[in-house]
């Protein structure tokens, strides 16, 4: 039997998930949204935390304290490099023992800092033991952790829009024919630099491979027409692309018609850290259509969001202090995903 509850609870190892005044669905992956309230994501961006002792007064917590009690999501994403450092499996049972307290089901994709100094299975063990943590390891040929689906459906039990949560992997090398070289450097635009000349990315960051992108195709497959976004770590090369044609309509234009001409809130001050070989998930994107938003982090202080070729490519605004970050705590939130009955979804930098 089916009821109607306006919190979320607990009730076996299984999980019934439950978002706020919409109905129980068995699956700890599926949500409910109603026709009079938005469905609401909270994202939260290289948190790194470096030390378990003292977690709970950080800024990175208090942030995310702050964030939970004034936008009231229904779930929480991460989006890699939850920890960094020699003390990475401390800092993640700590902080599944903080968020578990706010009694809101979070997901996690993993990082490049998140497995330096442990393995993905430690991690994953972390989190399964915590009471409304969530990850899966997701299918072993595809030789990566944590892809998976999010379903959010309406009252008639039809996915409105899914949640593809995506590993973007850690480090790797290329091949000198990988590499896009920058023709024109756009003024306020920040290029990595290979053999002295600006290129697309950066020479060490990996991305989603082949296989990933086969199974990402075969899940928009499956939600059959539903709207869906991306989340992962590292950004695409097509971060680069839009943010470049972002900044030539600031510097033509000025800032308030650039925002208006390209649906943009925030702003970049580093190079974009995508694999310099476009690995084309995002062309993959754009032919299945279903795809409206990419939310990334990985770049502390970049937090654009801008509509790129009908995409919304968005930067996870950073969560605290850990590692660097804008010290004047300008780039210091999350990110808000509202997700209305319809499926369509708006982008909020927090």
């Amino acid at each position: 039997m089916k009821k109607t509850i306006c919190k979320i609870i607990l009730l076996t190892p299984m999980l019934i998930a439950l978002s706020s005044c919409n109905e129980e669905i068995d699956d700890r992956k599926t949500f409910r949204v109603s026709k009079d309230k938005d469905f609401v994501v909270l994202n939260f961006a290289d948190i790194q935390i470096d030390d378990p002792i003292g977690f709970e007064y950080s800024i990175g917590y208090q942030t995310i304290k702050k964030a939970i009690e004034q936008e009231k999501p229904d779930i929480i994403t991460l989006s890699g490099d939850q920890a960094w450092g020699g003390h990475t499996n401390g800092c993640y049972g700590v902080m599944c023992q903080q968020l578990d307290k706010f009694e809101i089901p979070y997901f996690f994709v993993f990082g490049n800092h998140d497995r330096e100094f442990t393995n993905a299975y430690q991690l994953i063990d972390y989190i399964e033991s915590s009471k409304f943590g969530y990850i899966e390891e997701g299918p072993k040929e595809l030789n990566s952790f944590g892809n998976y689906r999010i379903d959010i459906k309406n009252k008639k039990n039809k996915i409105v829009h899914s949640l593809l949560m995506m590993d973007s992997r850690n480090k790797t090398t290329f091949e000198e024919s990988d590499y896009t070289y920058v023709n024109e450097e756009i003024p306020g635009m920040h290029y990595y630099k290979h053999n002295d000349k600006a290129i697309y990315g950066s020479e060490n960051w990996d991305g989603v491979r082949e296989g990933q992108i086969d199974w990402y195709s075969s899940q928009i497959s499956e939600i059959d027409g539903a709207k869906s976004t991306v989340i992962m770590h590292a950004p695409t090369v097509e971060f680069s692309y839009a943010a470049e044609l972002y900044y030539k309509a600031v510097n033509e234009y000025g800032l308030e018609t650039a925002n208006q001409m390209y649906n943009a809130q925030g702003k970049n001050t580093e190079a974009v850290s995508s694999p310099a070989k476009d690995f084309r998930l995002f062309s993959k994107a754009k032919e299945l259509g279903s795809t409206k938003n990419f939310i990334v982090g990985h770049d502390h202080n970049n937090c654009l969001s801008v509509n790129y070729q009908g995409i919304q490519l968005t930067y996870g605004v950073k969560c605290g202090d850990g590692a660097f970050w804008v010290e004047d705590g300008s780039m210091s939130g999350c990110t808000k995903l509202s997700i209305n009955y319809d499926g369509d979804t708006k982008i909020s930098q927090i």
